[in-house]
């Protein structure tokens, strides 16, 4: 196993939240009837739109039409 340089250490920490971000909204989000894809679409759609806000200096959140050659 090598050594982990700080870069990767705030990458592997980054990660952990967003891991623990995830667990939250799906225990929020789980409901006695709601099927096995309702629950992550809800907590996906959640997660989307904090990370959304939480990029907003750097993003629209717009969708950018690119069209190829």
């Amino acid at each position: 196993m090598a050594l982990k340089i700080p870069l990767d250490l705030d990458l592997i920490r980054e990660s952990c939240r967003s891991g623990h971000r995830a667990h939250e909204l799906l225990q929020q989000y789980t409901r006695p009837g709601l099927t096995e894809t309702e629950v992550p679409d809800r907590a996906t759609s959640k997660a989307t739109a904090e990370m959304t806000r939480a990029c907003a200096p750097h993003s629209s959140g717009g969708n950018k039409w690119i069209r190829g050659p």
